[in-house]
């Protein structure tokens, strides 16, 4: 799935930017801020490690059996390392 949604990557954000976008009662990622926390350190720990936001095409979203997905990936060496699905239909 990594390499199918290199091809959704949208933009490089900071974390503080993907903090705005996704709080919940003041909790970023609200019930996901733990999965969130893992993603936060990697980035931290790792100077090579950037965010990016990303979503499926349009298609995805509305045809059977695939699944529109939205979120935030941790891009290295071009490579996605891990990801936060923000959105799923």
């Amino acid at each position: 799935m990594a390499d199918e949604m290199h091809d959704w990557l949208l933009s490089p954000l900071s974390i503080e930017e993907a903090d705005l976008e996704n709080s919940y009662d003041g909790v970023p990622y609200g019930f996901e801020n733990g999965k969130w926390q893992t993603l936060r350190a990697i980035i931290l720990a790792d100077s090579e490690a950037q965010l990016w936001s990303f979503c499926s095409p349009p298609e995805t979203w509305t045809t059977f059996p695939r699944r529109g997905m939205e979120g935030f990936a941790i891009v290295k060496n071009g490579k996605i390392i891990d990801f936060l699905l923000t959105a799923l239909s």
